[in-house]
């Protein structure tokens, strides 16, 4: 992106003195009639060109005088002064870059390539009180600072860079500012600086033009303006030198152009935020209150973000407002806003599964339920006073907030952008008077893989359309693994392309979630992609990969495939067998032994997995009536006899499938029915109890 130039070119002037230490100490002590703690105050002094003239703007501190700026959620208060540009720092969060943040869920901070080293630094909150004019950040280290500081100028000098304008006229607009904590989780002692709230690309242009050569004796970078310490006399020493240029040249017209760039940014406007006032009945605190302010221009014109740092910044503020209202915790707030490595997430006892976590995020913005409801609605109206939390919306924030899980390019984000949403399906809406009220459980894939069966089953003996809620769930949890694999597109319309099937992908899920082919089919997406596969295998209603043409190359996963095999219900599938024919009651009946098996393996796993309050495992402790289990262990032997015989039937019937041809473990011999199958069963003592 080119840089924003112009012609005018404004006259420079001599830099003006740093105000004594008197001047500072009383506006700093002026200031705190806002609410200000005492560092925050002599921050904002500091770097103030004129406090005795601001001090006089803000009169007796019984009553100040202030400047208000109108926002959805209430009145934000500020004072206009001019600051010294090397006294104030560009937001190292810049919103413009949200869209190519690597966040922690996605990429491991430190274990990729330079640009991952730390994870993006989180929104502000609140400091000292919800009231207090005054913002936290919690960062990692002064590096971490550095390092973002150091993204977000690359990202401004492609996208968005005004260095030629802001050279030949200074900033005109006056930039926001608020003072801002940041809090070191190195245990380093906490730092303020007065950081941009708007404004940070225009001040990123001044802080490039004051690295100039002309100024090196500034030494200035803009990671060190909050640890610039009692830097007065330097500084000093350096507005004197800048002010020699006049006096050695004579004349402004004897400066070079580098000097000229400097001496017009050496001092900026600015609004610094002192205050607001909430016009809700609900507690609106002050970062939501600065947050809302500078939505007003970014979210909605005149100088929009653009879709992705928008929906970025209002997906944030949703989840904001749900954590405020303790409709979730905060663990998972953060969980959801991707800020928890997996690692984390399972420590949290949060699934470090990408797409369970894009199902959770799904369900939480499709809420119909009224604390969830009016949560999102006060969070998107104090970002925008165009929109409403429609479900279109909801899809669009819950996409940005999926795709932080992921590591893509901001072009590959882009595009699955849009695919993700196209394929939230109908049902999760929740919406109309046959709506099923369904949740993200976090259930196992294979666990809700059966619950799904048993609705199809269900639904289709009693001719039903809608199968029930675990076929929903199902079917939300598989649009990521489907979407970022390439196994579903959304683009149907493309010009001279042979594409008959216009439907959008919500509905290609929502066809396959209503068959037991289809369920199994998403279910094993969902297994596969947990193991990290890029390309998931096509399989039949009993699990079974499907084999195409060559009998080596089993079926993958395609858009294509996906759209014949999962046709329109308004259109005719391709024929099949009728279902009555011995063939096809044989293979429904291993259809169900399947099933039952891998419920039964489903339900030893949760047994296992109970436990007392202190960790002692139950299983272990009480066992299972021996009579219960010895019943049972009968079944099980005589179930694994037949399924030795069957397994050599197969064998002879079909031969061997090419994934198996060198395993030594299955035996080509004829199968002996004389010998038993290897079962291990524990002797039975006479001191097995019934519990």
């Amino acid at each position: 992106m080119s840089s924003k130039t112009s012609a005018f070119h404004r006259t420079p002037t001599a830099p003006p003195q740093l105000a004594d230490a008197r001047a500072r100490k009383s506006l700093a002590e002026r200031l705190q009639c806002f609410g200000f703690s005492e560092d925050a105050a002599r921050c904002v002094a500091d770097a103030t060109v004129d406090p005795a003239a601001v001090r006089k703007f803000i009169g007796e501190p019984e009553n100040p005088n202030f400047e208000t700026r109108r926002t959805p959620i209430g009145i934000v208060k500020g004072i206009p002064l001019d600051v010294f540009a090397t006294r104030v720092m560009p937001d190292p969060r810049n919103p413009r870059t949200s869209p190519e943040k690597k966040h922690p869920f996605a990429v491991d901070p430190g274990t990729a390539d330079a640009s991952r080293r730390y994870p993006p630094i989180p929104d502000p909150r609140f400091a000292n009180s919800p009231e207090a004019p005054e913002l936290l950040v919690t960062i990692e280290s002064r590096d971490h600072l550095a390092f973002a500081h150091s993204l977000a100028a690359s990202y401004i000098d492609v996208h968005n860079d005004w260095e030629d304008s802001i050279r030949s006229q200074g900033v005109m607009e006056p930039i926001w500012l608020a003072s801002t904590t940041y809090r070191h989780a190195d245990g380093s002692p906490d730092v303020i600086a007065l950081t941009t709230v708007d404004g940070s690309s225009r001040l990123t242009a001044v802080h490039k033009i004051l690295r100039d050569k002309s100024v090196d004796f500034l030494k200035f970078r803009s990671a060190d303006v909050p640890y610039r310490g009692d830097d007065d006399a330097k500084f000093r020493a350096d507005l004197r030198r800048m002010h020699e240029w006049f006096e050695i040249d004579g004349t402004y017209e004897g400066i070079d152009e580098s000097k000229s760039a400097v001496l017009r940014n050496i001092v900026v406007p600015a609004f610094i935020i002192v205050g607001f006032k909430a016009e809700r009945r609900s507690g609106t605190t002050f970062n939501t209150a600065v947050k809302s302010l500078v939505a007003l221009r970014h979210v909605d014109p005149p100088t929009p973000w653009g879709t992705g740092p928008e929906h970025e910044s209002l997906a944030d503020e949703v989840i904001d407002q749900l954590e405020s209202a303790t409709l979730i915790t905060a663990d998972e707030a953060s969980y959801l806003r991707g800020s928890l490595t997996r690692e984390e997430a399972g420590k949290a006892k949060l699934s470090p599964d990408p797409a369970i976590r894009a199902a959770r995020i799904i369900d939480v913005f499709l809420k119909r339920e009224d604390a969830f409801k009016n949560a999102i609605r006060e969070a998107v109206t104090a970002q925008s006073t165009r929109k409403q939390s429609s479900p279109k919306l909801m899809k669009e924030l819950a996409a940005v907030l999926i795709l932080r899980g992921l590591d893509l390019s901001p072009r590959e984000a882009e595009q699955k952008r849009k695919y993700l949403i196209k394929s939230i399906p109908a049902a999760a809406e929740r919406r109309g008077a046959g709506s099923i009220k369904w949740q993200a459980t976090g259930k196992r894939h294979d666990q809700l893989m059966l619950e799904s069966l048993e609705e199809v089953r269900e639904a289709q003996a009693t001719r039903r359309d809608e199968p029930g809620p675990a076929t929903i769930e199902l079917a939300v949890r598989s649009i990521l693994p489907l979407v970022a694999n390439s196994a579903l597109v959304g683009e149907r319309n493309i010009p001279g392309s042979d594409q008959p099937d216009r439907r959008q992908p919500w509905q290609v899920i929502d066809a396959m979630r209503r068959t037991n082919r289809g369920v199994r089919q998403l279910g094993e997406v969902l297994r596969e992609h947990a193991e990290g596969k890029k390309a998931f295998r096509a399989v039949d209603v009993t699990g079974n990969e499907v084999v195409g043409q060559d009998p080596k190359q089993p079926v993958r996963l395609s858009d294509t495939y996906l759209r014949e095999e999962y046709p329109d219900s308004d259109k005719f599938p391709m024929p099949r067998s009728s279902g009555d024919q011995p063939r096809d009651v044989y293979n429904q009946r291993i259809h169900d032994l399947q099933t039952a098996i891998e419920r039964l393996d489903a339900a030893r796993e949760q047994i296992k997995a109970c436990r007392e309050h202190d960790g002692t495992l139950l299983a272990e402790k009480f066992g299972i009536d021996y009579r219960a289990c010895k019943k049972w262990l009968d079944v099980i032997h005589s179930l694994a006899k037949g399924l030795a015989i069957w397994e050599q039937a197969d064998i002879k019937y079909n031969g061997r499938r090419h994934e198996d041809e060198s395993d030594d473990d299955l035996n080509d011999e004829a199968f002996d029915e004389s010998v038993e199958p290897d079962i291990e069963i524990e002797d039975e003592s006479d001191d097995h109890k019934s519990v």
